[in-house]
């Protein structure tokens, strides 16, 4: 045994005298192109802050496909349903009533008590009856005969029985009369959708209220009113009203019509049931490139697979060295960006017998490439692990763990005494 013990003592020699028999890997802080940075919440957010946007997976991974069922009618009464039960009541600003002011395409009449008799006057009144009263022209005037045009547009009844009395005085005729508009055509509201009689009704001497415009039209077609909604178009804005909410309040009702307003009124669920039963064979038809779309992403998908499992897809790594389980690349994710826990602890993440705890180090390049920063995480307390979980890994960063000193002493034992190992060896010294 004393030759064994001589050999081990002329290899610690060897060792002493020789120090190219291993060489452990380490992060050399005294060059100088590395600059050791202490990994803490402040180095995180630097390093952080380099800019990274992950490799992004196929569009087929993200498409969802749908089939039509049995229950989808049910389903979409329960969505349409609570859709507009969520609405606001939305209303156009409120207008005060005002007196109604002739305008063109109105047609007025003349008219005088039965017990006045004049001449000329009469002549007029036969004259206008022949025609059906006068009507408001492009310039705003109406023509009678033998008096000529006078302006009445813009005016009211009153404002134009003023004016065309005043037109008959001039002329020497007895203006004893009263003017009537019998013809509304200048201002009107049109009502279409799901109404008996869409229309465009006109607006009078009374204002036009929402629940007189809908009675014109006929009045509302809808056997499902929860899912109905009333639309009102002012000036290119639209404003929207559920129907329940409309009948349960007088002040909805009564909401005074403009000019030029536009009324629609929207049942959401019988419009879709009238599309389905009209499409019936559109909807078949669409199943089938649903179904054609479907297994078109799911052969891009396997193609995809195929291609990365082969190493023909471009995608990001970084690199494990050192004491860990296997070196070699770890590959950053898809849509996601990784943590350095995320590789340390990954399979072929660090080996904690033979690595240092405390000498982890994320190595990066600059952009002067003339450089290199070593992130230090001293990984020995337990608590810096959750550090290790905020800083993210960018590609090519090299994430080395240190080995133990026992680990190298191990390794140059084992080197130098290959037949051996420390456990056989410490019980031949004993000996």
């Amino acid at each position: 045994m004393s030759i064994i013990k001589s050999i081990v003592f002329v290899c610690f020699l060897g060792l002493s005298a020789c120090s190219a028999i291993y060489t452990s890997p380490a992060v050399n802080s005294a060059s100088d192109n590395i600059n050791v940075v202490e990994i803490t919440p402040q180095s995180i957010k630097y390093a952080n802050a380099v800019p990274y946007i992950p490799k992004q997976l196929p569009g087929a991974f993200n498409q969802t496909s749908f089939s039509i069922q049995d229950g989808t009618v049910d389903t979409l009464q329960h969505l349409t349903h609570k859709r507009i039960q969520n609405l606001q009541i939305n209303l156009p600003t409120r207008t005060k009533s005002s007196p109604y002011k002739i305008g063109i395409s109105d047609v007025v009449l003349l008219a005088t008590p039965a017990t006045v008799s004049t001449t000329a006057l009469s002549a007029l009144i036969a004259a206008q009856n022949k025609h059906q009263g006068y009507t408001i022209q492009d310039d705003g005037a109406i023509s009678i005969p033998d008096i000529g045009r006078i302006a009445i547009a813009g005016q009211t009844i009153e404002e134009a029985e003023a004016t065309i009395f005043q037109a008959l005085v001039e002329n020497q005729i007895d203006p004893k009369f009263s003017l009537e508009i019998i013809e509304f055509n200048a201002r009107s509201v049109s009502v279409d959708g799901s109404v008996n009689f869409p229309k465009a009704v006109p607006i009078t001497m009374k204002p036009l209220t929402l629940q007189n415009a809908l009675q014109n039209a006929g009045g509302i077609v809808s056997l499902t009113p929860e899912y109905t909604t009333i639309r009102i178009l002012r000036n290119n804005k639209e404003y929207i009203i559920p129907l329940q909410q409309i009948q349960g309040q007088p002040d909805l009702q009564n909401f005074i019509l403009q000019d030029g307003d536009s009324i629609h009124v929207e049942n959401s669920f019988r419009k879709q049931i009238a599309i389905n039963d009209a499409n019936s064979a559109a909807v078949a038809t669409a199943q089938i490139k649903t179904d054609l779309k479907r297994e078109q992403s799911e052969v891009e998908r396997k193609t995809f697979l195929t291609k990365l499992e082969l190493g023909a897809v471009k995608r990001d790594y970084v690199y494990l060295a050192g004491e860990v389980a296997k070196q070699g690349r770890f590959p950053l994710p898809f849509n996601n960006i990784a943590s350095v826990a995320d590789a340390i602890y990954s399979e072929n993440g660090i080996r904690t017998r033979e690595g240092d705890l405390s000498q982890i180090y994320i190595l990066r390049g600059t952009s002067s490439d003339t450089s290199v920063i070593a992130y230090h995480l001293d990984a020995k307390n337990a608590v810096n692990l959750l550090l290790a979980t905020k800083m993210q890994l960018r590609p090519n960063d090299i994430v080395f763990v240190a080995e133990q000193h026992v680990t190298a002493w191990n390794r140059v034992i084992s080197q130098m005494l290959p037949t051996f190992n420390i456990a056989n060896l410490s019980d031949l010294i004993a000996q």
